[in-house]
């Protein structure tokens, strides 16, 4: 008895042999149909790659969607942190200048202390 691995390797030395059983197959209508069917069943329709691409750019868009949300997040977290740093110079600024003031008002005080002491006996 042959066994299907000694047919397979017949075939293999035997190309001729092949073409001629190929030739037989696909001439009896009903396995050449069988056959169509077999590989139709595992070819992408047009639609079905539609349909796939859609789904892909749904997840793509929405990713994107997702992205973006996070950097407007950060965004807006960023300048809340420069606002509340921008308060805060100012505000030390706003006491630099007060303390500046008082310290040339005292200077100017002390000068003129200075100079009338100078003139008055």
């Amino acid at each position: 008895m042959v066994t299907a691995s000694e047919v397979v390797e017949a075939f293999k030395k035997d190309r001729r042999a092949l073409k001629e059983l190929s030739e037989l197959i696909v001439s009896e209508p009903d396995v050449r149909l069988a056959i169509i069917n077999a590989i139709l069943r595992d070819v992408t329709t047009k639609e079905h790659l539609d349909k796939k691409l859609r789904e892909h750019e749904e997840k793509i868009n929405k990713r994107i969607d997702d992205v973006n949300k996070r950097i407007d997040d950060v965004a807006e977290s960023i300048n809340k942190r420069i606002d509340d740093l921008s308060k805060s110079i100012n505000k030390r600024i706003d006491t630099l200048e007060k303390f500046l003031a008082s310290s040339l008002i005292a200077i100017v005080v002390t000068l003129a202390t200075t100079i009338l002491l100078r003139f008055i006996p």
